[in-house]
């Protein structure tokens, strides 16, 4: 008898920020490093002969939690992979819910007729994923393994193994939570599904103890709609909202005080500056300017939320989001935007100057 522990990834940056990952690499956040913590406490004194794990460096990154202590080198499995969603792929799910609604529904709810350009199709999933699956049973006949993969992926296999029909996985194969853990069993001819979906590694006191309130910004939550800014006709409204924004937060309010030469900030294409990177400081890219030579103050959420406008929320702790890795934060005061990834919409981002500048409008939104 093989048995085989499938373990879903921790949470990575676009499950926190409600982004359509697909095939699209992102790293974990901090709770997703901790619910890596948690399942190598699970596994303390475990057998486990061997580890697979989905080619993406979610999956990787998770699977570490069982190879590293035991000295095993990860077996790398590209069928282990999540669905690609074609033209989803980094996409919020806000802005997929209102471009594709029909399509949304069916990708949850009627995986056997979802189709997106460029994607592959649940059923196409299935087939790698499965095979991938009954290979490792097969070629680790009476051992102990791990395979790691993905949300989607696993949904389908857990279905498939118990008899569900892809037309019904959507009603009756629920997503597990990041790590959540199922157990299968290969006799030599089929597998199993003992256990599905177990996440009691992270109700222990241990991890809860690291749990904090996650607060939103405005309240909103992420994955809303991105509308950009219409400009010239919305100047106006733009800088009175700018200024309210920043009102009664101190530093800010004295400097609302001081003149501000008039400027006209357009919504233009970003222009690459030297060194290559993001943000508005140096070696990044940044938004044309034009007339006068000052910064208006920055939007911020209140701003951003009278005028129709949605962000994702801040990062727990302060670190932006970056789609290639984690890195120093560009903050505002008062719950100002902080610098990270990039979403479709309308751009934030620090002026020239680094750290302590008002952002200033352009074609993206940046977190």
């Amino acid at each position: 008898m093989t048995t085989i522990y499938l373990i879903r990834h921790a949470e990575a940056e676009g499950n926190l920020y409600r982004i359509a990952q697909g095939q699209d690499d992102s790293i974990l956040t901090d709770r997703g490093w901790r619910q890596v913590k948690a399942l190598e406490r699970r596994f303390d004194g475990v057998q486990i002969d061997a580890v697979y794990t989905s080619d993406l460096y979610r999956t990787r990154a998770t699977a570490s939690a069982l190879y590293l202590p035991r000295n095993l080198t990860p077996h790398l499995v590209r069928d282990l992979r999540e669905i690609h969603v074609g033209v989803w792929e980094r996409r919020t799910w806000g802005e997929i819910a209102r471009r594709w609604p029909d399509q949304m529904s069916d990708f949850s709810r009627r995986m056997d007729r979802w189709h997106m350009e460029g994607a592959e199709t649940p059923a196409q999933v299935l087939e790698r994923a499965l095979g991938a699956v009954q290979k490792i049973a097969a070629e680790n006949g009476g051992k102990t393994v791990a395979v790691f993969s993905h949300g989607y992926v696993i949904r389908l296999l857990l279905a498939n193994l118990q008899g569900v029909s892809l037309r019904d996985t959507g009603d009756k194969s629920p997503t597990g939570d990041n790590t959540a853990v199922s157990l299968l069993e290969w006799d030599g001819e089929t597998l199993r599904v003992v256990r599905q979906n177990d996440n009691s590694h992270l109700l222990t006191p241990e991890y809860l103890s690291g749990e904090k309130v996650r607060r939103r910004a405005s309240g909103l939550e992420p994955g809303l709609y991105f509308a950009p800014l219409r400009l010239p006709e919305q100047e106006t409204l733009a800088a009175e909202l700018t200024a309210a924004s920043w009102e009664g937060t101190g530093y800010w309010k004295a400097m609302l005080k001081s003149s501000f030469p008039p400027t006209r900030v357009e919504s233009v294409p970003r222009r690459p500056l030297p060194g290559g990177g993001s943000g508005g400081r140096a070696g990044g890219t940044g938004p044309v300017r034009s007339g006068g030579g000052g910064n208006r103050p920055a939007l911020c959420p209140a701003g951003l939320q009278k005028a129709g406008l949605r962000r994702a929320a801040d990062r727990t702790g302060g670190v932006p989001l970056a789609p290639s890795g984690g890195g120093a934060s560009n903050s505002c005061p008062a719950g100002g935007l902080r610098r990270g990834g990039v979403l479709r919409g309308l751009r934030v981002c620090p002026r020239g100057g680094g750290r302590g500048g008002p952002p200033a409008l352009g074609e993206e939104h940046r977190l």
